[in-house]
């Protein structure tokens, strides 16, 4: 079977290793606390030894990759721009990145430059309600044209909140929400409307499904009957609850699933997801008109 893989550059995680590593403060990504930086990080020799590894590693595995990130400089869009150039020059096709909050002349100098699929990062932490405004209008006058159609396609990092997946136009996201709430003994679960229906469309709500979590007091304020729905709608998805015993004071796995099993609760968790995606319009959509329907 031939895989084709989605390939990050590990540029975030390179440069807050470097500023541990220099006594200083991580990077700030919220619109109101972004700290100045100098970018000593780019004459560094972690930065430029590990910028010459990621090129040899892409060049070399060229056929496995579908999509491969350009190495982006946190909050520095000349820095990523000049990036995006030197892995081209050197036979390398990454995929641009332009950051949220800094200047949009880039990320019209890439439209502009024929690139048709781009990346936005820097959307973390910033809440939903921070966000929803400053993306409407970039959604609204840049990455759609007058009719509200998208003009390119666009990959948001870090786009957890389901709400803003629902309201623009995303070619494709990327998460890491589903592994955190499954490690924590919880799951998605869809919420039920007034006539009883599960909403897979609709934000979801993250349920504790541990025993562990459950024996701490987690969900204590859930009904039983509601937790007895829970568990129906799991095992209607095709899915193991499973069962623990008690020896000498402790939970002991019987049987796995999703009470005592990471693996089972990550495997429900991407289900949901799928199952979310699937309630999406297919892209392209149309910013202006279908994005009413899915608030």
């Amino acid at each position: 079977m031939s895989v084709r893989l989605f390939q990050d550059s590990g540029a975030p995680t390179l440069y807050n290793e470097f500023m541990k590593k220099a006594k200083t403060k991580v990077m700030g990504a919220t619109l109101r606390n972004r700290r100045h930086d100098q970018y000593e990080f780019l004459n560094s020799d972690i930065y430029i030894a590990y910028r010459e590894r990621y090129l040899q590693h892409l060049v070399k595995n060229q056929d496995m990759l579908e999509v491969a990130v350009n190495l982006d400089i946190i909050n520095n869009a000349e820095a990523t721009y000049q990036n995006q150039k030197w892995f081209e020059e050197h036979g390398a096709k990454v995929l641009p990145v332009w950051h949220f909050g800094t200047s949009e002349e880039y990320l019209h100098r890439y439209i502009d430059e024929g690139y048709d699929y781009i990346a936005i990062g820097g959307l973390i932490p910033n809440a939903s309600s921070v966000l929803v405004g400053p993306l409407d209008k970039l959604w609204g006058h840049t990455l759609c044209d007058a009719a509200g159609n998208p003009r390119v396609k666009i990959h948001g990092f870090a786009m957890t909140a389901f709400e803003l997946m629902r309201r623009y136009p995303w070619y494709s996201v990327d998460s890491s929400s589903w592994l955190k709430v499954g490690a924590y003994g919880k799951i998605f679960m869809p919420k039920k409307d007034r006539r009883g229906i599960w909403r897979w469309d609709k934000n979801p709500v993250a349920f504790v499904i541990s025993e562990v979590g459950r024996g701490k007091g987690l969900g204590a304020n859930e009904s039983p009957a509601y937790r007895r729905a829970v568990f129906d709608l799991i095992e209607e998805c095709g899915f193991p609850i499973g069962e623990n015993r008690e020896i000498g004071g402790r939970l002991v796995t019987k049987k796995e699933g999703l009470i005592n099993s990471y693996l089972w609760r990550t495997k429900w968790n991407i289900f949901h997801m799928q199952k979310f995606t699937e309630t999406l319009p297919s892209w392209p959509w149309n910013f202006r008109v279908e994005r009413h329907e899915l608030l």
